[in-house]
């Protein structure tokens, strides 16, 4: 549905497969996401970050979070290089993206928006879940995700992350990917996950002592 002007178009997305139900044998749909989509003529203003902290105050190589089973994703997706600065309130990374060609994006290609940096949120959201809670994390729901401007690939860019709440079983937070002056590529409100200690064997998840983490303030 378009606005009145023409500015913008919203668009409800819903996605789901058919399956069998019941001894009838008919298939019914079932529905796994669904998302309100807004396209905007105009690429709005890229807004500023204003509350970045940069400093390297636990400088924690990247790799090793990949290493050790705290995630789980593959190479293309290993953006993240180093963990500046960890706490209660939320994290900030350094991230850079491998290159990738067409081969490999295949049929999923996108001119403007980069799919492998906006999955950088939730890896920032299971690291701190093993920092606090010593559990793994699976997507639940975004409130809003706002795209501004593509994150390049090889260019090292910056994502800070704010909590919201936290128990020992979700986390809500928000996501701002921006680079070294703060201007936003992308932000996300209102990302939440599910924290489970069972997630942790199933990510490959190397033991440490009970309730304790490797990483320290």
């Amino acid at each position: 549905m378009a606005c009145a002007d023409g500015n913008y178009a919203d668009i409800e997305v819903k996605v789901s497969s058919q399956s069998e139900s019941g001894n009838d044998g008919i298939k019914r749909p079932r529905f796994h996401y669904s998302t309100q989509v807004r396209l905007a003529r105009q690429v709005p203003m890229t807004p500023l970050h204003d509350r970045i902290d940069l400093s390297n105050t636990h400088n924690l190589p990247g790799s090793s979070f990949y290493q050790d089973g705290t995630l789980f994703h593959g190479p293309k997706f290993q953006g993240i290089q180093q963990v500046l600065n960890i706490g209660e309130q939320g994290l900030t990374l350094e991230c850079s993206l491998p290159a990738i060609s067409s081969t490999e994006v295949g049929q999923f290609a996108s001119q403007h928006f980069n799919p492998f940096a906006a999955d950088l949120a939730f890896q920032a959201m299971l690291i701190w879940a093993w920092r606090f809670h010593q559990s793994g994390s699976l997507p639940l729901k975004t409130d809003t995700l706002e795209h501004f401007r593509k994150v390049p690939f090889e260019t090292q860019f910056y994502l800070s992350m704010s909590v919201n709440k936290n128990s020992a079983t979700a986390l809500s937070a928000n996501l701002f990917l921006h680079d070294e002056q703060g201007l936003m590529y992308a932000r996300i409100l209102g990302a939440e996950v599910t924290l489970s200690k069972s997630l942790n064997a199933l990510f490959g998840k190397k033991s440490s002592k009970p309730g304790k983490s490797r990483i320290r303030n």
